[in-house]
């Protein structure tokens, strides 16, 4: 009876999505995007030297554009985007990266949760976690905080 209730949550949280992602289901390239499409991604980084959350918001359009909002110490709205195919591909290099779940000896932990909205309803998710610290050593990457770093420089 324990195991149920602990469960319960999970069931309520999960119980509006169609079906979670999985590997032979996965979620659209950045680069790929469909006209319409939006995907929400939540950003988290925890290391020895402090943590930073971000959400983004990718939608596609005649072009694919950004909103970021940065979520700590509270909400705050940073602005938009429209972003380079090279960006695009790097995007979908890093989640590459991630995907493969390669081993690392970082401090840093970096979790994301990708979530894909049609017609305003979410219809997969993600979850991925990388400790690998290899985003910050390969070329050729998109990295989320280089995102939320371009609108903060001009706030």
């Amino acid at each position: 009876m324990r195991n149920a209730i602990a469960m319960l949550p999970v069931a309520i949280v999960f119980g509006s999505f169609t079906q979670p992602a999985v590997a032979a289901d996965p979620l659209p390239r950045f680069s790929r995007l469909q006209k319409n499409d939006v995907l929400v991604v939540l950003y988290h980084s925890q290391g020895c030297f402090g943590s930073t959350s971000y959400e983004f918001t990718f939608r596609k359009d005649a072009c694919v554009s950004v909103s970021v909002a940065s979520l700590r110490p509270e909400r705050k709205e940073l602005g938009q985007l429209l972003l380079t195919s090279s960006e695009l591909t790097g995007l979908d290099r890093l989640l590459d990266l991630y995907r493969k779940g390669q081993p690392g000896i970082s401090t840093t932990t970096e979790s994301l949760s990708i979530t894909l909205l049609q017609n305003g309803k979410a219809i997969r998710i993600e979850q991925l976690t990388d400790d690998s610290g290899f985003s910050l050593q390969t070329k050729g990457l998109a990295t989320f905080p280089e995102i939320a770093r371009r609108l903060q420089s001009k706030s």
